[in-house]
């Protein structure tokens, strides 16, 4: 599981640097994505480093509280927890609006500012979550 853990944090960087780069063109859509991915592949490097079973789904936050007790985790990371659930909760709200903007359903003004807003959180949250699971 440990392999996992390390396979999910290099997944999560990977959509990371997806988002980075689209915004540096852009493309808030993709970067709104990334973003998202990036956080989600990590909170589940968490959970498969814990030997943790969850849901094969999006959105693990309620499995991440309900297990905090049983997860080994520094205080740091603990203690920023919340605001990157927080965050999570707010990416993947706008996740569907990202993959769907083609069709004209969202404002791009606004995944601009989620963008804008949310691309260095979710970079410190990365380093933690790296330092978690390595």
């Amino acid at each position: 599981m440990e392999k996992l853990g390390t396979r999910a944090i290099d997944s999560a960087e990977h959509w990371y640097s997806v988002a980075e780069d689209s915004i540096k063109l852009e493309n808030y859509d993709t970067a709104v994505y990334g973003m998202e991915m990036s956080l989600e592949i990590g909170m589940k490097g968490i959970l498969m480093k814990n030997k943790i079973d969850y849901p094969k789904i999006h959105d693990v936050t309620a499995v991440l509280r309900s297990r905090a007790g049983r997860l080994k985790l520094s205080r740091q990371f603990s203690d920023r927890m919340d605001d990157m659930l927080e965050t999570f909760q707010i990416l993947l709200k706008y996740r569907n609006d990202a993959g769907y903007l083609f069709s004209g359903a969202s404002d791009p003004a606004v995944l601009k500012e989620v963008a804008v807003e949310n691309i260095e959180k979710v970079r410190e949250y990365l380093d933690l979550l790296r330092k978690e699971i390595l």
